[in-house]
């Protein structure tokens, strides 16, 4: 088990843009294979938990195939553009010991401590505030797209993420989670495109390549997907979460090849050698039904 050890590493997130089904990229799915890359995304909405969005690492597990995740998974949109100072600025700048100076960075962190305390539209007319000190604020901008995509109001959304990625060209961050909301609105040629951007500004983040390759296979163009995923996974790795991608679209033939040659690259990878042999096995009537998770 030496070299399944060596993949305790890489495969530290659940792959799970399927938790957020294979149709509306919003639903939440039960009972999927949890392996895989460094790091993931969501496809879900915000606050939905992932297989593709970021965990602690997790072991392939010789008796069960495969762990369960050490932790709860984070949301995608927690530490992707963050104003490291802000909660510091709240507290510093709430204390009665010195006068309150208003910024953009403490109008950020109550926002988004009214945000965890459901206070929705308050979280708004601060982000709102703090845009209107610096109408450049990343910070602002990508907490007030982030609120409406939360809510589904995706034309909100859409403005203040575009304004997001025209005002900071160069931040992948605001490109990525442009491109997610996209998704979610079912505009996946545009989401291509902006997921695009983010991976060529930062070529070496996983969380990208997963997010691109997600809606790739989704489009019909498992190839491409699969470039994407092998150039920040071990290729075993990589062919099983195209094969988990493949069948929460029913495509289970192609499924099938892809855990066949992850289990052939790497024999010592049981997920994969449980999925070919699960779908070799199913009946032919229920060869149009995604497979369910490993146990």
């Amino acid at each position: 088990m030496k070299r399944a050890s060596s993949y305790s590493i890489a495969a530290a997130a659940v792959l799970s843009a399927f938790s957020a089904g294979c149709s509306g990229f919003g639903q939440p799915r039960e009972n999927l294979p949890p392996v895989v890359p460094n790091q993931g995304m969501v496809i879900g909405k915000p606050e939905e938990k992932s297989a593709f969005s970021k965990a602690k690492d997790v072991v392939l597990a010789p008796a069960a195939g495969v762990t369960k995740l050490a932790d709860s998974v984070a949301s995608p949109f927690v530490g992707e553009a963050t104003d490291s100072g802000a909660e510091s600025s709240a507290s510093d700048s709430l204390s009665l010991s010195k006068p309150v100076k208003p910024s953009p960075g403490l109008y950020v962190a109550i926002a988004q401590a009214a945000e965890r305390s459901g206070n929705l539209a308050g979280a708004g007319e601060q982000y709102r505030r703090a845009l209107n000190l610096d109408a450049n604020h990343l910070d602002a901008l990508l907490g007030l797209a982030r609120l409406n995509d939360r809510q589904n109001n995706f034309e909100e959304a859409n403005k203040f993420y575009a304004e997001a990625a025209k005002r900071h060209p160069q931040v992948a961050a605001a490109h990525n989670d442009r491109g997610l909301c996209l998704a979610r609105q079912g505009k996946l040629e545009d989401s291509v495109a902006c997921l695009a951007q983010a991976v060529t500004l930062q070529p070496d983040r996983a969380l990208y390549r997963n997010n691109l390759a997600t809606v790739l296979v989704h489009l019909g163009r498992p190839d491409a997907a699969l470039k994407h995923l092998v150039s920040v996974q071990p290729k075993p790795i990589a062919h099983y979460n195209l094969g988990v991608l493949l069948a929460q679209q029913n495509q289970l033939q192609l499924a099938a090849e892809h855990f066949r040659t992850a289990a052939q690259l790497d024999p010592t990878l049981e997920p994969a050698r449980q999925w070919a042999a699960r779908l070799a096995s199913a009946p032919a009537g229920a060869t149009n039904q995604p497979a369910s998770g490993v146990r």
